[in-house]
């Protein structure tokens, strides 16, 4: 790596693909503060898979890592990760110097980047309409609107995706004992007003592009 980066400009963006994500605190990857101190200082992007969960995260100024969801789901399974995001994979498009990407999950169109939940789906969620947003960064907007409201921003959270717990409560059943539900922090929750009829979520993302889903509360 470090003869690489001899070779390419100080202004180019750097992807840097692996398989195991960046660890944290005293869980690191043997070696991860040597390249994290060789790419200091530049544009960077680090794509890593393994935990079959979707995130993204900022490692240091200019350096983030997309921890993209399996496309196996949670090994052939069923059609969801183990927090909830559906099987798939990361889409990165590049026009001259500007960069854009979304996940794009296998069974669902590009437009599908939510699921809605009520207390209906999980106890933990009473009260409230709860989105499991699985490609969010900080740089998302998340807003409600109920009935003809005006729209109000979500708060984030983090919790377990009601319908990966009930794909994985019962490991007898799974040919892969091993898979059980996570928690994320690609959760989004707001107060249900008294009254109100249905609500609708939109979120949006760096690049402009806005995607909703709504949901009856009646």
């Amino acid at each position: 790596v470090k003869g690489l980066l001899k070779e390419i400009p100080s202004t180019s963006e750097i992807y840097v693909a692996q398989h195991v994500p960046m660890g944290r605190s005293n869980r690191k990857l043997q070696n991860q503060d040597a390249l994290i101190s060789m790419l200091r200082g530049r544009k960077v992007t680090v794509l890593s898979g393994h935990m079959h969960t979707n995130s993204i995260r900022e490692l240091e100024k200019n350096m983030t890592e997309h921890n993209v969801a399996g496309l196996c789901g949670a090994w052939w399974e069923t059609q969801h990760c183990t927090d909830g995001t559906p099987r798939g994979y990361g889409v990165f498009e590049v026009d001259g110097d500007r960069v854009s990407w979304y996940y794009k999950s296998t069974d669902f169109t590009p437009d599908h980047q939510m699921t809605l939940y009520t207390e209906q789906d999980a106890a933990g969620f009473a009260g409230h309409v709860g989105a499991n947003i699985w490609a969010v960064d900080e740089n998302w907007r998340i807003e409600a609107r109920f009935d003809a409201g005006k729209a109000q921003p979500m708060e984030r959270f983090t919790s377990y995706d009601p319908g990966a717990q009930k794909m994985y409560a019962d490991r007898e059943k799974l040919d892969h004992p091993y898979v059980y539900p996570t928690p994320s922090d690609h959760f989004f929750r707001i107060v249900i007003p008294k009254g109100a009829k249905a609500v609708k979520v939109t979120a949006t993302d760096p690049f402009g592009k806005s995607y909703q889903e709504t949901l009856n509360l009646k």
